[in-house]
């Protein structure tokens, strides 16, 4: 692994831990689990990366991006916070939750056009979730229809502007909404239309999601409207479908004069859509459905 490596971290933790911390690494690169890398300075358009543990040391990790546009060589030395969780060999079908803060100390592609990214060796571990809420998967029994707008400001008319993806519209075919949470939604995106979608998601300032909910015991909806913000991109060589994670950041409504005004969330939700979310959990659950 060190040939990835172009300096090596300063000052090994203390034996004990870093025992604790090597084996702990070891079983994500074992198990190949998937992690969320977090950047805390803007060095990219994107804040949270899905990345796979790929080796691990005393010098440090070395995790992939299976699909990356350009060379980010500006991200050497750019503080990170790395999110992932192993399954617990000590009691079946229990998960781990772990975070690291630490910092990318290189940047390398490979030959098949993904890239390794190394980081400095954590010096200790914490238990962390990273998940805030519950999501559940949704479909189109659950969430009849959604809209997407690249950039909604404030007071803008609402009629005058078109979305740039209908659900149901035969145009917007390769889209469909995969989660739902209060704090945020996935979209999942087919491949051969990603990478036009994701570039005009990054360079938008900010995209809207009007959505409707639907009730189990009725067969009426809710209308949702949320400023949201593309959070993550994951795409693995090889598969047909990509996953868009946003994170809503307001939610709006149409004033009188059919315009949008947007509100700052409460406590980081969508007002009236946590017992949407609680019924659609509880469903699952009762059925043996559950999102991990």
């Amino acid at each position: 692994m060190c040939a990835l490596w172009k300096k090596k971290p300063a000052g090994p933790a203390p034996r004990g831990r870093a025992d604790a911390v090597s084996e702990i690494l070891g079983e994500a690169v074992s198990q190949r689990v998937r992690a969320c890398l977090t950047f805390l300075d803007d060095v990219t358009n994107i804040k949270d990366l899905v990345v796979s543990f790929e080796e691990a040391d005393a010098e440090g990790v070395v995790v992939r991006i299976p699909s990356l546009c350009g060379m980010p060589e500006n991200w050497i030395g750019a503080p990170v916070v790395c999110h992932f969780r192993i399954n617990d060999a000590q009691r079946e079908k229990r998960m781990l939750f772990f975070k690291f803060s630490t910092s990318v100390i290189a940047v390398e592609p490979t030959t098949d056009g993904e890239v390794r990214i190394g980081l400095a060796a954590p010096e200790a571990l914490e238990n962390a979730q990273q998940r805030r809420c519950v999501r559940v998967a949704v479909d189109s029994a659950r969430v009849p229809l959604f809209s997407l707008w690249l950039g909604l400001p404030e007071g803008t008319r609402i009629a005058g502007n078109s979305p740039r993806i209908v659900s149901g519209n035969a145009a917007s075919a390769c889209v469909r909404m995969g989660n739902l949470s209060t704090t945020g939604l996935r979209l999942i995106v087919r491949t051969d239309a990603e990478g036009a979608l994701a570039s005009e998601l990054q360079d938008a300032q900010g995209c809207a999601f009007y959505f409707e909910a639907k009730r189990e015991d009725a067969d009426t909806t809710e209308a949702f409207f949320a400023n949201a913000k593309l959070r993550n991109v994951q795409c693995e060589a090889g598969r047909e479908e990509a996953l868009l994670g946003f994170e809503f950041l307001a939610e709006g409504a149409i004033d009188d004069d059919g315009c949008i005004k947007w509100e700052p969330l409460k406590s980081g939700e969508i007002t009236g859509l946590g017992p949407f979310v609680f019924k659609w959990n509880l469903t699952d659950f009762c059925k043996g459905r559950t999102m991990q």
